[in-house]
Formats: C-alpha cells, structure tokens, sequence
C-alpha cells in the first residue's frame, strides 16, 4: 500500500502542472460554451419580445439585464484564468 502511494505521489508531483493546467483549459472552455448559450438566451428573448410579443416588456427587461450580468461575469473571469495559465505555462518554458 505504501509503495502505491509513493508512486501516485511522485506521479502528482510531475505532473501537477499539466494537471493544473487541464483544469484552467477546462474551465476557460466551459465558460465561453456558458457565454455562447447565454447570448443565444438573450437572442431568444429578443425574438419573444420584438418579433412574436410573447414576453412581457417587464420579462424582457429583467431576462436582458440578468443575462448580461452573467456575460460580463463571465468576461470577467477569462482573463483572470488565462493570467493563471500563461503563469503555470511560464515556469515550464
């Protein structure tokens, strides 16, 4: 047992910057999937509202303003992990 966890710990310790950075990579990717379904919702609110006047003007303006809060969140949130990535990328090269 002892043996196993020396070598999953000397595993990790190599390959704890990759594994980091899969992760960054991963969350930066889930995000900008979030932020295209986010401007498909608001493009979907637009059509509800101007087009086919399903949506109150109320819903409209609540739908519109809380998606874009989400989107500029989310804009916000990108640069910081990249920052983190070029970080764990600059040691390495």
């Amino acid at each position: 047992i002892l043996s196993i966890l020396a070598v999953l710990l000397i595993l990790f310790l190599f390959y704890r910057i990759k594994l980091w950075r899969m992760i960054i990579e991963r969350k930066i990717s889930r995000l900008e999937v979030e932020k295209k379904v986010l401007k498909t919702l608001i493009q979907e609110t637009q059509r509800g509202y101007f087009q086919e006047g399903k949506i109150a003007e109320g819903v409209y303006n609540i739908r519109t303003k809380k998606f874009s809060e989400l989107i500029r969140d989310i804009d916000r949130q990108i640069p910081l992990l990249r920052e983190q990535l070029a970080r764990i990328k600059k040691p390495s090269e």
